[in-house]
């Protein structure tokens, strides 16, 4: 299922502080998202024009092995060294999905090699995580537009 699929069959969406948080089906598993409402204080579109998705563990499977509530520690262990990028202003996660076999997070960043090394740097001190970083066309930020009025675009 692509992303317009999907965001077109969520069911149920609320709104908790700054985030549209909602839930869908996807390949036959629950998947949850989370959008931002709105941008953050001091971003703007011109200062940070190159979108990346950073991927963890984006296999169809939970690898024989991997206890699910364990790839679960994993997601919020590193989910908290993106969220100390974004406190230091390297870049604004505004999106993001989660299934029981992986996650994206989506990123409007100033500079993507950048902020790709500076990921790296705050990653040496942390296991080895099964990542992808790819950069994606969205230089006005459109897909993040589309996603919170809830009229998607496939990223």
């Amino acid at each position: 299922m692509d992303l317009t699929e999907f965001l077109l069959s969520q069911r149920q969406t609320f709104e908790i502080g700054s985030w549209i948080l909602g839930e869908a089906m996807e390949n036959s598993l629950p998947c949850r998202f989370r959008v931002r409402s709105a941008k953050p204080l001091g971003v703007s579109t011109e200062e940070y024009p190159c979108l990346l998705r950073v991927s963890l563990h984006t296999s169809h499977e939970v690898p024989d092995g991997v206890n699910p509530t364990a790839l679960t520690e994993v997601r919020l262990e590193f989910e908290e060294v993106m969220e100390a990028m974004e406190e230091r202003f390297r870049g604004a996660m505004m999106f993001a999905f989660y299934t029981e076999v992986g996650c994206e997070w989506f990123w409007y960043v100033a500079d993507a090699s950048s902020w790709t090394q500076d990921l790296i740097d705050a990653l040496k001190h942390h296991p080895i995580y099964p990542i992808e970083v790819v950069q994606i066309e969205d230089h006005h930020w459109s897909i993040w537009e589309q996603l919170r009025f809830g009229n998607p675009l496939r990223p």
